[in-house]
């Protein structure tokens, strides 16, 4: 029976996951477990962030899987320099549409002929100075899950650049099941699972493409350099915006694929309520940002293209205030053990403020992040802040 060994950070907790989904083994920071051959998932979490892969399993084999960094890897609009509208064009241009501003209606967020056949549409990107490794896609095939034979990319796929990124995008019609992305760049084989959905929608597979160090934690700077790659895949009707303007939109986008009536509540923080008066008065309002504890929050002037989004999709938008954000993040340490910077409890704190409206029904909190300082943090359960 092969005995596999995953190494990690030593505050990571290490999941093994079988082909049923089932967790066969967990640890923290690593883990040792004799296992039939076969096809596993392994899956690391480290405070905010999380990565995985998946492994074929045929002997002994020792796996070294990190953490390291944390950024979004959904194309996000304020995370884009201003090339938000070329980055949601280079998809289009993929799938064969015929799509300009010109015909864009205001937020440009609309597909024009968008394909209802069934399909995986790739858009992957990676730094321009982690590039040593060739492009986004390079060396990338894709195979249905159990099958021998690989599916060709697609002819028509396109580049463009930011200021800091290559990006990339390929569209494969497939018939609708799951498929195994996988990347093998010489020494080593890394693989992510992928279901394609039915007619009448998309699979979209979000892929940053980085080197990553294959060492031993203790020897991470002088490891060997290998391609690694961080995915989020979303299913969407073709109508639905391949970039983002906010986060609040990939709620929208969710709820609306599934057509489902859930309500969905935004929380702000009291002491930086722009988002808070524009959703009132139903235009752009500038207001002072002075929250001490949720800088995620911190915004002196909404983007009106995410505002378009929100009156559109959201009911109400409640403010919270610091003290009620400190609340919340001990709240989630002390009942659940997760860590929450401001921002990230806010929406607890939302909640707890309305629970008078929430007693019987189902709600659903966003834990958006655990970026916060020690000092800062001890301060917080200590109730000094």
């Amino acid at each position: 029976m092969p005995k596999l060994t995953i190494y990690s950070h030593d505050d990571a907790q290490v999941l093994l996951i079988d082909a049923d989904l089932k967790v066969v083994d967990r640890g923290v920071g690593q883990l040792t477990v004799d296992v039939l051959p076969g096809i596993y998932k392994v899956k690391v979490e480290r405070g905010g962030g999380a990565a995985e892969r998946l492994l074929e399993l045929s002997g002994d084999e020792t796996v070294y899987q990190l953490v390291d960094r944390f950024p979004a890897v959904a194309p996000i609009e304020d995370f884009l320099g201003g090339k938000a509208f070329e980055i949601n064009n280079l998809a289009a241009k993929a799938m064969g549409l015929d799509w300009s501003r010109a015909h864009a209606p205001p937020g440009w967020e609309g597909w024009l002929a968008a394909p209802d056949a069934p399909g995986l549409l790739i858009l992957a990107h990676r730094l321009k100075s982690d590039a040593g490794g060739g492009g986004p896609l390079a060396g990338l095939s894709v195979k249905p899950w159990g099958g021998e034979a690989s599916v060709a990319l697609a002819v028509r796929a396109f580049a463009s650049e930011t200021d800091n990124e290559t990006w990339s995008a390929t569209w494969l019609p497939l018939k609708p099941g799951c498929y195994v992305l996988e990347i093998e760049d010489g020494s080593q084989k890394v693989r992510q699972a992928a279901y394609v959905a039915p007619q009448g929608w998309q699979t979209r597979v979000f892929m940053r493409r980085r080197s990553w160090l294959a060492g031993a934690p203790s020897a991470e700077k002088s490891a060997p350099r290998c391609d690694w790659f961080d995915v989020s895949i979303q299913m969407a009707r073709r109508n639905d915006p391949v970039v983002y303007q906010d986060h609040l939109v990939t709620v929208e986008v969710a709820r609306n694929a599934l057509e489902l009536k859930t309500e969905i509540v935004g929380v702000v923080a009291a002491a930086s309520p722009s988002y808070s008066l524009s959703f009132k008065e139903r235009k752009v309002v500038e207001a002072p940002s002075l929250t001490l504890i949720a800088d995620g929050l911190a915004c002196r002037k909404p983007n009106p293209q995410a505002m378009e989004v929100i009156w559109e999709n959201v009911t109400r938008i409640v403010e919270v205030t610091d003290e009620e954000i400190a609340h919340a993040m001990r709240s989630l340490y002390e009942d659940t053990h997760n860590l929450a910077e401001g921002a990230g409890a806010a929406a607890l704190a939302g909640s707890l403020k309305e629970k008078d409206l929430h007693s019987g029904k189902r709600v659903g909190i966003i834990l958006t992040g655990g970026n916060i300082d020690r000092e800062a943090y001890a301060q917080v359960l200590t109730g000094a802040s």
